[in-house]
């Protein structure tokens, strides 16, 4: 469902004269980042966004905040590499909703994409990615159109993939077709996706090496990885993105614990990491030429109860995982030639808010890091030591968010899609 072309006129109308009259956004000195948080306990989910300030961390929330997600239960929040657009996840909808960001931090929704039997072959979306070059928007999700779902769903999958190509406009282009099917198979729950860039993965033609590769402006090959839960076990796929096509080529599956739960690449592309909620675990893998993936021979590590959520800092130095039913953060530091992670500080635990779900940290210094709380509907700041990885707590922390926060994003300032007028 596409917003209605009166709404696009008078934003294009608002930007243009913005730019014209030389408008800018209003001076935040202290602002460097937003926050968005994607929340759930209501008839409708909702996205509290915040400005961050540059010399604390704290949160300020932004005008008009919370904004409607567009649809029920919004589960995940990606932003697009161009700084532009924010993409969410309504579950309950099987809706993927695009917003614009404005230069003030505020969000303007843009277009609905229905992801559902009428559309793009399947239900109930769960994560999604975007490559780095801002060329593909690729979404899991748990049904696929052809198997009946239960009403609540029961036992999830099998699920799919759906490839969505993204316009310079950041609207969404026609899914890309896997054959017959406009999505791509895979046999159990897809519940988490990663992207790594992968310079080592270049394409060939002859036998030779495109001489464009790797990353840097050439033809690399991303490769995607899908985290399944089996029920019985878990399972992480591994495919080729074409950036050319938008097709998925399956390159490798590999055991990931028990009941797998979340994902993160290392920054240099070197490493993967995922949670085991059912193990209590963490698992690392080195990356392969190919992108496959080899368990560290290490591993796997502990963490806290029913660890959900992680991220790696910017530097590629520290990881950092919410453990659900301890309240609690897990920080590692990454060795950098193995990969293994080991705790950071005192016993590597830190105390947030009730029911942490996903971790963020702001691009701009690397320094300040944001937990979505489900529980006690807050967001946890703390700030990392960038050479000890050690966390304390960010001045007014907890900050009050909107009610059930599922996940959480943070976005550099600067050059948005709209301009803010002054007040």
């Amino acid at each position: 469902m596409k917003f209605s072309q009166i709404r696009r006129i008078t934003q294009a109308t608002v930007l243009s004269l913005a730019i014209g009259l030389g408008m800018t956004a209003c001076s935040e000195d202290y602002t460097i980042d937003f926050l968005y948080v994607t929340t759930s306990r209501s008839s409708t989910g909702n996205i509290s966004a915040y400005k961050v300030d540059n010399q604390s961390g704290s949160l300020t929330q932004i005008v008009d905040s919370p904004f409607s997600s567009g649809g029920r239960d919004p589960v995940a929040i990606v932003l697009s590499p161009n700084n532009q657009a924010l993409y969410v996840l309504n579950s309950l909808d099987s809706t993927i909703v695009e917003f614009l960001i404005g230069t003030d931090g505020k969000i303007y929704m843009t277009n609905t994409y229905n992801l559902g039997p009428t559309a793009k072959g399947g239900t109930y979306p769960t994560a999604a990615v975007i490559d780095a070059a801002n060329k593909y928007l690729v979404v899991t999700f748990s049904y696929q159109i052809n198997v009946p779902v239960a009403t609540p769903p029961t036992l999830p999958g099998p699920g799919g993939i759906a490839v969505f190509p993204i316009n310079s406009d950041n609207s969404l282009g026609t899914v890309v077709a896997n054959g017959t099917l406009p999505y791509f198979p895979v046999s159990a729950n897809p519940v988490s996706i990663g992207i790594s860039p992968n310079p080592n993965n270049c394409p060939t033609s002859g036998g030779t090496v495109s001489a464009s590769c790797p990353i840097n402006g050439g033809n690399y090959v991303p490769s995607i990885y899908v985290v399944e839960d089996t029920t019985t076990t878990g399972l992480v796929l591994t495919y080729s993105l074409s950036l050319s096509t938008g097709q998925l080529t399956a390159v490798a599956s590999t055991a990931a614990g028990v009941v797998p739960y979340a994902i993160a690449e290392d920054p240099t592309g070197r490493f993967v990491y995922i949670t085991d909620q059912s193990a209590n675990q963490l698992i690392g893998y080195i990356v392969q030429a190919n992108g496959s993936l080899n368990a560290m021979v290490n591993g796997p590590f502990s963490t806290g109860l029913y660890p959900e959520g992680i991220t790696a800092d910017p530097r590629g130095k520290y990881i950092y995982v919410t453990n659900y039913n301890a309240s609690t953060l897990n920080g590692y530091a990454i060795d950098q030639a193995t990969g293994t992670p080991s705790g950071v500080f005192s016993n590597g635990t830190t105390a947030t808010g009730t029911g942490p779900t996903c971790v963020t940290i702001e691009p701009s210094q690397g320094i300040y890091l944001y937990t979505s709380n489900f529980v006690d509907n807050s967001v946890s700041g703390l700030q990392l030591d960038p050479h000890t990885g050690a966390l304390v707590n960010i001045q007014n922390t907890p900050f009050s968010a909107a009610g059930g926060p599922t996940c959480a994003v943070t976005v550099s300032a600067g050059s948005h899609a709209y301009q803010a007028l002054q007040p």
